[in-house]
Order: structure tokens, then sequence, then C-alpha cells
């Protein structure tokens, strides 16, 4: 009888890499995926949602064949990435436009007007879920998009971050069914859920129910469907988890799980994540959330 094993994927900014793990989690063996992003102005990141999903596929395919193992024996499948940017769809589940990436600077135009309003506004998303904001994060990319491609906008019905919408694809049931899975919105980090407080910040608290409700990352959040398994390689249901974002998945490995012990997990920039001892989730770490809607 051949071992369990679990199928890791991570959909990184440049790559995404697919990963099997015995059930003791040691590494079998990894493989990764280029990711393709483009520059249709100064400034501006984007990324065809089909191409990530072709991608992903593309590794989890990969990974089988360097490791010569055998589908069948994945009990279950993870994912991790970003949990910034913006990954919008319809109520039929298909991309209403490419993705916005973290690494998009278009955000800075919303940070610039709602810190003209506010000047301690960054301190306060800090106080609120330890993160610092950037151009590329949701709220302010987000901000941007009503602003100035509100006809696209009314099109989407979830918002989405990169891992959500591969496990949306993974998992997605039968579309007459109108099931999905989507992603966390920017919470407090210290309730472990969704801050209206932060959408009303850029203005966006209208925009509430486009971010569907938050599980834990260990959750099964759906099954791999058959069309799925066909294209991939996998075996039809598959469990397939919440998953969770790439810094608290980075901060984890690192060994960064005890309170008060601090583990250096990035060169550039150089960070350093610590779990608080003080609550029970700060900063990154309340992105070990994501969502699960019904599409209508």
């Amino acid at each position: 009888m051949q071992r369990a094993l679990i199928l890791g994927v991570d959909a990184g900014l440049t790559m995404t890499k697919a990963a099997l793990f015995d059930e003791e989690g040691r590494e079998v063996v990894a493989v990764s995926a280029r990711s393709e992003i483009s520059h249709p102005r100064a400034g501006w990141a984007e990324r065809s949602m089909d191409e990530a999903w072709t991608s992903a596929a593309r590794a989890i395919r990969n990974v089988f064949t360097v490791a010569n193992a055998n589908s069948e024996n994945v009990a279950a499948v993870g994912l991790t990435g970003a949990m910034v940017g913006v990954w919008p769809i319809d109520a039929k589940g298909r991309p209403v436009r490419q993705a916005v990436l973290v690494s998009d600077t278009r955000g800075q135009e919303a940070i610039d007007a709602t810190m003209a309003r506010d000047s301690q506004v960054l301190k306060r998303i800090f106080a609120n879920d330890g993160c610092v904001v950037e151009p590329g994060c949701t709220l302010p990319a987000l901000r941007w998009l009503f602003d100035h491609e509100p006809e696209t906008m009314t099109l989407a019905r979830w918002i989405l971050a990169c891992k959500d919408w591969l496990r949306f694809s993974l998992d997605r049931r039968d579309r007459d069914r109108r099931k999905t899975e989507a992603a966390v919105a920017p919470g407090d980090a210290r309730a472990r859920g969704r801050s209206i407080d932060m959408l009303r910040l850029f203005g966006l608290d209208a925009s509430i129910e486009l971010f569907p409700p938050v599980l834990v990352s260990e959750a099964v959040a759906g099954h791999v469907t058959a069309a799925a398994a066909s294209e991939r390689g996998l075996r039809a249901g598959t469990p397939v988890a919440v998953g969770a974002g790439d810094v608290p998945c980075c901060a984890l490995a690192s060994g960064a799980a005890d309170p008060g012990t601090p583990a250096p997990f990035s060169e550039r920039p150089r960070t350093t994540a610590c779990r608080s001892p003080r609550i029970r989730t700060f900063g990154a770490w309340a992105t070990l959330h994501a969502s699960r809607p019904s599409l209508a």
C-alpha cells in the first residue's frame, strides 16, 4: 500500500509552486511554474485569472510526474497565496477583468485621499489589523476600480484573493447549483472577522456584500470536482482546505508558531514574524481566515 500524500499549492507573485508532503509533513518533491504578469501602464500590475489557474494546474501535473506519484494517494489539498489585490468574479463565477496584484500602485490615489481626510488613518488601520497598507492592498485597489471602472465593477458579485480563486476553480460546484468559495475581506485581527469600519475608511462599506462569510483555514471548503480532476490529474472528491495567506504560512514554516518566538522569513524586504502572546491573533495572522459564499 502506497503512503498517503498531501498536495500543497503556493501561488506567488512570479511563480506558482506545487509540492507533495507525506503524512508527517516532510516534503517529497516540489516544482514551480512561472506566472505571467502584465503591465498595461506604468505602475500597473495585472494577471489573467484564467492564466493563474492554468499555471497552477501545470504545476500540479508536473509535481506528480517528477515524484512519479499517483494522484489517487492524495488525501487532501491545501492552498496558500497573497490575500491582497483584487480578483473579481461575476455571479456565474467568471472573472469580470484581470486581477489587480499587490505590486500595482494605482491604489495610492485612494490612500492619499483617505489620509487627506484623516491623517491618523494608517495608524488606526495598523492598530485594527496589524498590517501596513500598500497601494496594491485590497481596499485602496478596490476603491480605484470603483472610481475608474464603475461599469466593470457592477458586474462583480464576489471579490476574491488569488488563492481563493484557485481553490474556487479546483472545487467549484456545478454552476446550476450556484455554489462557490471566495476570499476574506480586510478585517479585525482581534475579532478574527471582517470589519465594516475598515471598509468605511475607503468609502466601501456599501460593498461589504461583495465579501463572503469567513471560515477558518483548516476547514474543508469543498472537494475536487470531476471536471477539475480530469483537467489537473487529481482524484475527484479529494478534500480541499480553505487554506491561509502566504505571509502567515511563511511565518509558521519559519518557526513563529509559539507566542513570543521571532522568526525571520524574508530577506527582501527583511521581515520577521512574532506571534503576540497578548491577543489570539495579530497582524498577518488574521489572514489565516478565508470565506465561503453562495453565488446568487
